[in-house]
C-alpha cells in the first residue's frame, strides 16, 4: 500500500528540482520517487566493487606469500641490487667469507668498494673494485678485480643495472674508464659488447712444448742479461700479455722471488725489454709461465712482437724445459708462433673497457 508523504523544501533547491524535472520529463513526485531508487541502486554498486576489490587483493596477498615461501619463483619475479659490503645489515654467506679472506691476503680487497649482490632476501652475487694508473694507452682506470652472480639472475636487465651502479661508483673517483679481464669476470664477449664494453687487447693462452727441431725465419741477434727483479727499473713498461693489472703481478712476484727469474732483452731499436720466468705448480705438474714488458710503442709493432717472442721460444728452447710451458701469445702473431710449439689446450684471454 502506498504512502503520502510531505517535505517542506528552500526555495532554490525547489527550482533545481522543478528544472531536472523538466529535463527529464517526469512530475516533481515522479522524479523524487527515481532519485530515490537511484540512490539505493548506487549505494548497491559500490557495496558489489568493495567485494570485488577485497577480493582482487587477497588473492594478491595470497600469491606474494606463496611465492616468498618458493625459490624457484622468486627468482623470474625479483631484481637484483647492489649495496656496499658495509651497509649490508644481514649475515654474509660462509663461502663469500672464506672469498674476502682469499682476496684480503692477496691485497686487493678493498672494504669500500666491495658489493654485494642481493635480492630482497638473500645474497646471490658480489663484485670488488680497484683503481689503477699505468702508462698509456691504459691510463688511469677502474678495474673489475671480481664478480660472480648467480646463473638464474644473469640477465640483461640484471647486468646493465649491475655495470651502471659500478660505473657511477668509479666516476665517483673522477675515473672514466671502467676495465675487466676475462681471467675475473667470465661474461661472454656478445653481453659485454651490449653493455658497452670494447676489446682493448686479446690473448692465446697456449699450454704446451717447444718442438725439438726449429728453424727460425730470422737471424736472431740480441742481448740477455739476468737481472734482480726490481720494480723501479720496469717503471713505465707494460706487459703484452694483459691480463691482470701490473700492481697485482708486482706485489705477487715481489712475495715470490725463489720461484721468478728475471732477464733484460736488448735487440733492434728496443730498450728496456724484459722476459720474466715464473714456476708454477698446477695438478702436481710444473709449469713455466712467462711474461714480456716491452715499452707502450712498441706493443703495437708487430715486427717488435714477432721478434720478442721469436727470442722467448729460443731461450726457452735452450733450457729444454719440456712439455710444461705457458705463453701467452697476442693474437695477432699467434699463427706465425704455433708452429713452433706443441699445443695441448689453449683458451683466450680478452682485456675489455668501457667508458664511462
Amino acid at each position: 500500500m502506498d504512502r503520502k508523504i510531505e517535505i517542506e523544501l528552500p526555495q532554490e533547491l525547489y527550482q533545481r528540482l522543478e528544472e531536472q524535472c523538466k529535463n527529464k520529463e517526469l512530475t516533481l513526485e515522479e522524479y523524487i520517487i527515481f532519485l530515490l531508487y537511484e540512490g539505493e541502486h548506487s549505494k548497491n554498486q559500490v557495496q558489489h566493487i568493495k567485494k570485488v576489490v577485497i577480493g582482487d587483493l587477497q588473492n594478491m596477498i595470497y600469491k606474494v606469500q606463496k611465492t616468498s615461501l618458493n625459490p624457484s619463483n622468486r627468482v623470474t619475479q625479483n631484481e637484483v641490487n647492489c649495496i656496499p659490503l658495509k651497509a649490508f645489515k644481514g649475515q654474509v654467506p660462509k663461502d663469500l667469507k672464506k672469498k674476502i679472506d682469499f682476496f684480503k691476503k692477496q691485497k686487493t680487497f678493498k672494504e669500500d668498494y666491495f658489493y654485494l649482490l642481493i635480492n630482497p632476501t638473500e645474497v646471490v652475487g658480489y663484485s670488488g673494485l680497484d683503481f689503477f694508473e699505468e702508462a698509456m694507452p691504459y691510463g688511469q682506470y677502474g678495474f673489475i678485480y671480481c664478480f660472480d652472480l648467480q646463473k638464474p639472475y644473469l640477465t640483461y636487465k640484471n647486468l646493465k643495472n649491475i655495470f651502471n651502479f659500478l660505473g657511477r661508483m668509479i666516476k665517483e673517483e673522477k675515473i672514466y674508464n671502467m676495465d675487466l679481464s676475462t681471467i675475473c669476470c667470465n661474461i661472454p664477449e656478445e653481453v659485454l659488447a651490449k653493455l658497452g664494453f670494447k676489446e682493448l687487447s686479446h690473448v692465446k693462452r697456449i699450454y704446451g712444448g717447444i718442438k725439438p727441431e726449429i728453424e727460425y725465419d730470422t737471424i736472431l741477434q740480441y742481448k740477455e742479461t739476468t737481472k734482480d727483479f726490481n720494480v723501479k727499473e720496469m717503471e713505465g713498461l707494460l706487459p703484452i700479455n694483459r691480463v691482470l693489472p701490473i700492481s697485482y703481478l708486482q706485489n705477487y712476484w715481489m712475495k715470490s722471488l725463489e720461484v721468478i727469474k728475471l732477464k733484460e732483452i736488448s735487440f733492434k731499436q728496443t730498450s728496456n725489454s724484459f722476459i720474466l720466468q715464473e714456476r708454477k705448480r698446477i695438478q702436481d705438474k710444473i709449469y713455466f709461465y712467462y711474461t714480456i714488458f716491452l715499452n707502450p710503442l712498441d706493443l703495437y709493432d708487430r715486427d717488435v712482437l714477432r721478434e720478442i717472442y721469436h727470442i722467448l721460444i729460443k731461450e726457452i728452447n735452450m733450457e729444454a724445459l719440456g712439455e710444461g710451458i705457458i705463453i701467452d701469445i697476442p693474437i695477432e702473431i699467434k699463427d706465425i708462433l704455433v708452429e713452433y710449439m706443441t699445443c695441448h689446450k689453449e683458451h683466450s684471454i680478452y682485456w675489455y673497457r668501457k667508458l664511462l
